[in-house]
């Protein structure tokens, strides 16, 4: 096991039972019986990443209240359902023909398929968020995807803007990327007693991790191979 591998074990480690959770309640709501609608989700489930929203939620969960709850194994479904379904707008904006070495939906289906299979993961997500009938959480939820499309229309209307400067670039993927970061490390806090200043900091860390995934992930579109 290389070192990073190595690493990420030990950060999954103290939650890994919780991520188990999170992965069987994930399945279970989306599951649907609509043959194609299943096609599309067990197509997707390829290209899945490593669980570091729901992760950065379960161990704010652990940070804030001391324990993971039902309502943070929920929320954490709730924000990588949220998360998959940008990924799959993401692909039909930027045209891309492959994710994790597997055909985009858009790709294998064609965009007006990949369009209304992330619109459906966005229902879904929202759907069980309602189910939770917390008000500030779907409040958190629903300013973070408004925040998300915004930084997503920056990030279009600056396209081939040679002279964005850096401040305009990372408010754009402070919203399109970081926002839903920070939201998974402040959902942590649902059903605590938390400090707000704790759950602020908290949300800034996740804040400044999303910030930064995104420009490691800029600069790989530059300068990786998609082979890789």
């Amino acid at each position: 096991m290389g070192q990073s591998a190595a690493s990420l074990k030990g950060l999954y480690e103290p939650i890994q039972a919780e991520i188990d959770r999170f992965e069987i309640q994930l399945r279970k709501e989306l599951e649907h019986e609509n043959p194609f609608v299943t096609h599309l989700l067990d197509h997707s489930h390829k290209f899945q990443g490593k669980r570091v929203r729901p992760a950065l939620l379960l161990h704010s969960a652990l940070i804030l209240g001391g324990t993971v709850r039902d309502v943070h194994i929920s929320l954490a479904a709730v924000v990588e359902m949220l998360h998959t379904a940008t990924l799959v707008h993401d692909d039909v904006l930027d045209e891309a023909l492959l994710r994790r070495q597997v055909k985009t939906i858009n790709n294998a289906w064609g965009n007006e398929a990949s369009i209304l299979f992330g619109d459906y993961l966005f229902a879904k997500a929202y759907t069980l968020a309602a189910k939770l009938h917390h008000r500030d959480a779907n409040m958190i939820l629903a300013k973070t995807v408004e925040d998300m499309c915004v930084g997503e229309l920056w990030q279009i209307s600056t396209k081939f803007n040679l002279d964005l400067d850096e401040a305009q670039y990372l408010k754009v993927i402070q919203g399109k990327t970081g926002a839903l970061f920070a939201t998974a490390c402040r959902l942590g806090s649902v059903g605590t007693e938390a400090a707000p200043e704790a759950v602020d900091a908290l949300a800034a860390f996740g804040n400044a991790f999303g910030t930064a995934f995104q420009i490691i992930d800029d600069c790989l579109d530059i300068t990786g191979d998609e082979g890789e």
